[in-house]
């Protein structure tokens, strides 16, 4: 490859310097050649990463990210928009930028300054369900999530090196399991494990505006390792007993976006073919992961049966939280972080899936499938009019159920679309609304 490119170069200046047609046309020639070979080497390296991601989701979803060359950076910004001033104090952007993240959570209260008439919604009417405490953690399990560590992950502000507890898991293995049983007698997590390091990834749009960074957590590698066993004992617990809604595809095994998409995609097109219209409403949510209330999640937990012991442990495990954010060398000053499951965390996706798991039941007559905190509510039928009727009352149910959770809708990112094929288009656009303003619109004729 790299002889083509030096030969393209060495006809390209030939070209130049003659401003001859024929030495033009080698050149072209020249080029296109070294163009198919880079075309063609790229793509044999692509089908030999995707073949050896074999059955690892993880794998091939970090090969599709290597391939498009998204333009992120880590770096902090030379610049700042705080308030109507810009700063270029260092020290000031960072502790600006934690202010910033420590307080994404509070959107729901910002926007709803007077208490809502809405309660948490219903819990499922189920059989009671077996009480879950806490069963001792083999020092087997330990010493394997120890072996697996990734040894280039970055510390935590602890600085406990993965690659040391990588090279000697044998040894602490056993130490470490010891700390982690403790922790489940006591009901307490050591505050080092609930502090992290947040680093902001400029996402797109302009560099001084706060809102277009994503904040990246760097936690204990410890609180990790220990957390993959906590998680492994509830999440046997909620699919042993089907606690999970059947419409929640997000963070479980078995589900994924292949199968919500399939889902969803099917009742569509069975809707079409039998000559129906049908709507769909897709529902943002903004910061849904920071905003979590902790007194309404572990009322959750309570009613799916978790011990008093248990109750006490992720009551603690959420108290008494704080974040820094470290970048270019620099560290700010530790602020409390209230709200929220733990960004970064391993329990943090499962305890939003519970936090959520009953917002299905508002459903009503419309259909409904989740993904984490994505959420599309669709119905079907012959009349459009009945069609828009029962969207629009399933629709406000679904509004007050999140208020409920003290999860705020972002409107602006919520749409509505129309499927049909072979039927009329309506003669005038109804639209469907929130409780506080009206979603976009977007009439869409299936051809599929």
């Amino acid at each position: 490859m790299t002889a083509l490119n030096q030969h393209k170069n060495i006809l390209w200046r030939s070209a130049l310097a003659s401003n001859s047609p024929r030495d033009m046309q080698l050149f072209r020639e020249a080029r296109n050649h070294y163009t198919q070979a880079v075309r063609k080497a790229k793509a044999s390296f692509f089908k030999q990463k995707f073949a050896s991601c074999n059955t690892n989701s993880k794998k091939f979803w970090d090969t599709v990210k290597s391939m498009e060359n998204k333009n992120t950076s880590s770096q902090l910004p030379t610049a700042l928009k705080i308030g109507n001033t810009v700063t270029t104090d260092k020290s000031t952007i960072i502790e600006n930028f934690n202010k910033h993240f420590s307080t994404a959570g509070h959107a729901f209260h910002l926007a709803t300054p007077t208490p809502v008439n809405s309660t948490a919604p219903p819990t499922a009417t189920r059989p009671s369900l077996p009480h879950f405490s806490f069963s001792q953690i083999h020092s087997a399990d330990v010493l394997k999530e120890l072996q697996n560590l990734d040894p280039y992950k970055s510390a935590g502000l602890d600085n406990l090196d993965h690659f040391f507890l990588k090279l000697s898991a044998e040894i602490v293995a056993t130490p470490i399991t010891s700390l982690f049983n403790l922790s489940f007698v006591s009901s307490e997590i050591p505050k080092d494990w609930k502090a992290a390091a947040v680093i902001p990834l400029f996402k797109g749009g302009d560099t001084l505006d706060p809102n277009c960074y994503r904040p990246i957590s760097i936690l204990s590698c410890l609180s990790k390792v220990f957390e993959s066993q906590v998680n492994k004992q509830i999440t046997d617990h909620f699919e042993s007993h089907h606690t999970f809604s059947a419409m929640q595809s997000g963070f479980r095994a078995g589900h994924g976006c292949t199968s919500a998409t399939l889902k969803v995609l099917n009742d569509i097109l069975t809707a079409i073919d039998k000559k129906h219209y049908c709507a769909a409403v897709f529902i943002d949510l903004a910061k849904s992961f920071d905003s979590v209330n902790h007194h309404i999640l572990i009322g959750r937990l309570n009613s799916l049966g978790f011990s008093n012991d248990c109750l006490a442990w992720f009551t603690n495990y959420f108290s008494d939280r704080v974040q820094c954010v470290k970048s270019d060398g620099l560290l700010s000053g530790p602020l409390a972080v209230s709200m929220g499951v733990p960004q970064g965390s391993i329990l943090g996706p499962t305890l939003f899936s519970v936090y959520i798991n009953e917002v299905a039941l508002a459903a009503g007559e419309s259909l409904i499938h989740l993904y984490a905190d994505d959420t599309i509510l669709y119905t079907s039928g012959p009349s459009l009019d009945t069609v828009l009727t029962t969207l629009q009352a399933s629709f406000n149910a679904i509004q007050l159920s999140f208020r409920g959770l003290q999860l705020l809708l972002n409107t602006s990112k919520t749409k509505c679309m129309l499927f049909n094929r072979s039927l009329p288009a309506p003669t005038r656009l109804s639209n469907i609304t929130t409780l506080t303003a009206l979603t976009e619109n977007t009439w869409t004729t299936s051809n599929t």
